[in-house]
């Protein structure tokens, strides 16, 4: 089974809490993680090692933006805790922007009834500060972590007339799900709705086989969730794809104005349910999907061939 870092991802942040193990409570911080947020430089990001994901062939930081010069969406997929490919991404973005301004970037990290908070920031009436209060945020992948990694990447999209989308269900409501089904959140007023996508048909099979096998092994005791659990976390999960594919399809990326999105990588990799929710709602659109892995490598791993369509190396 592929890996992923459990102290850091939102779903295993949820599962936690509707078992009982965790609380809700706080700062929007998906594993709550208590180290200090660390910088790495733009300039030794752009020197990360990359490769297909299918061929294995390694590309330079150049090669890159050019894979993304012809496509609409770029997913940059991230282990929340990794401060070299936060790094990777701004550079990415700093770049793409540059290229194509007025493109959009979506956050996973923001949900979609803070987006007035997003565009107070965007038009000045608040500072990153007063922001990241706001939303709630500062703390969102570890202590300082929003002023370290996300908030630089905002900045660079909005140096560049970018449009900053809170992409995400607010956590509210995606606990709902979890425990009620969809139903009470289908009966909700239209301004409510909007906060929410339901999934456009079922998750493909190895998605939520892989998510069961990880879930499978959480919770109290040496028998991990059980599966009724499991498929109750899983309606959570696929909510969330569902909204960030919604988010994005409703920003109209086009080749010259792009949507950049920035997720948890068990969203995107192995084509996960936000890639294939977004192929769902816009199938003649070109996406390409980046896997930014938290280790040093020399070549494609060969448990990273056919992650994504290229897998950057952040070490």
């Amino acid at each position: 089974m592929h890996s992923i870092n459990p102290a850091t991802s939102p779903l295993i942040f949820l599962a936690l809490a509707l078992a009982g193990c965790a609380s809700t409570t706080g700062s929007n911080a998906p594993g709550g993680a208590d180290m200090a947020a660390s910088v790495v430089p733009v300039e030794e990001a752009r020197a990360f090692a990359v490769f297909d994901g299918d061929t294995g062939a390694e590309l330079s930081f150049e090669e890159l933006l050019e894979r993304a010069a012809g496509v609409q969406v770029v997913v940059l997929g991230e282990t929340h805790d990794d401060a070299g490919g936060h790094a990777y991404q701004r550079a990415v973005v700093e770049a793409l922007f540059e290229r194509f301004p007025g493109s959009a970037l979506a956050l996973e990290m923001l949900e979609r009834d803070e987006q007035d908070a997003v565009n107070d920031l965007a038009a000045g009436l608040v500072d990153a500060a007063m922001f990241a209060g706001d939303t709630n945020s500062s703390s969102w992948a570890g202590e300082g972590s929003w002023a370290a990694w996300y908030q630089p990447v905002i900045d660079a999209a909005l140096e560049h007339d970018g449009r900053v989308i809170a992409a995400n269900a607010p956590r509210r409501y995606v606990r709902v799900a979890s425990r009620r089904g969809y139903g009470p959140l289908a009966a909700v007023d239209a301004r409510r709705r909007a906060y929410f996508d339901f999934p456009h048909g079922p998750q493909p099979e190895g998605y939520r086989q892989r998510f069961f096998e990880l879930m499978g092994g959480m919770g109290h005791g040496d028998g991990g969730m059980d599966e009724e659990m499991v498929a109750k976390v899983f309606r959570s999960q696929s909510m969330w794809d569902a909204t960030m594919a919604g988010s994005i399809a409703a920003a109209g990326p086009s080749t010259k104005h792009k949507v950049a999105l920035l997720v948890g990588q068990f969203h995107s990799d192995f084509e996960g349910g936000t890639v294939a929710q977004l192929r769902h709602l816009l199938p003649t659109v070109r996406v390409l999907v980046i896997s930014l892995q938290p280790v040093a490598a020399g070549a494609l791993a060969e448990d990273d061939r056919g992650r994504a369509d290229l897998v950057v190396y952040t070490r």
